[in-house]
């Protein structure tokens, strides 16, 4: 596995380097490094040209409501967490090199 590298405004991942979202939060240099994919109409908070996922970096604590307010995905909307391919919620602590996906409800029928 290709490890990120973190500085407070960009993170790499493979080798490639991509900035972080704008931190409502102080950055530093010790930060944990996550890999955030977004599906559905969740990707509406990405950056434009983004493809869904995306390395980011945030204070160790942090928890996927930190998460969720750093993406700017509001409280009340419904959401539904994967770490490392396990449920989770909002209160679950996130640690360095997590996976973490995020789905929208299913609609239609």
């Amino acid at each position: 596995m290709i490890e990120p590298t973190a500085s407070p405004l960009v993170l790499e991942w493979a080798g490639l380097p991509m900035p972080a979202y704008p931190s409502r939060v102080a950055a530093t240099d010790h930060q944990i490094r996550l890999r955030v994919t977004l599906h559905a109409d969740l990707r509406k908070y990405l950056p434009r040209r983004d493809s869904g996922s995306r390395a980011l970096g945030l204070p160790p604590g942090s928890t996927v409501a930190d998460l969720l307010r750093e993406l700017g995905i509001s409280e009340s909307e419904i959401v539904t967490v994967g770490i490392n391919g396990e449920l989770a919620q909002r209160d679950a602590v996130l640690n360095d090199n997590d996976d973490v996906a995020m789905f929208s409800p299913m609609e239609g029928g």
